[in-house]
């Protein structure tokens, strides 16, 4: 057995919410990454992109920049979001903050 792949195409469905909630808990300071050096500095290259509709996408300014580790934590928070959890989480905690994300 392996892991299972599950393809995520590069849309305004899969990036623009994931985005919108990583923008909210990072502007919260809310989002901890254990000081990890290349997910700051791909970060830091990151420009938000809003289209007509309102949708995020994370982009770069320069074609030297990368951005590609924020992102796969994009994609990880979309995945995340669309899994189905049979208990409350500390996510849905009617008396609780927005939680931290750590990654």
């Amino acid at each position: 057995a392996g892991a299972v792949v599950v393809p995520v195409g590069a849309t305004a469905k899969n990036y623009s919410e994931p985005t919108k909630l990583l923008v909210d808990l990072a502007r919260g300071r809310k989002l901890h990454h254990n000081g990890d050096p290349v997910l700051e500095w791909a970060a830091s290259n990151v420009v938000g992109h809003e289209d007509a509709k309102g949708n995020i996408f994370p982009t770069k300014e320069r074609r030297r920049e990368k951005i590609d580790p924020f992102l796969a934590l994009v994609l990880l928070v979309n995945r995340a979001m669309l899994a189905t959890v049979a208990a409350k989480s500390r996510w849905e905690s009617e008396d609780a903050e927005m939680a931290y994300m750590d990654v």
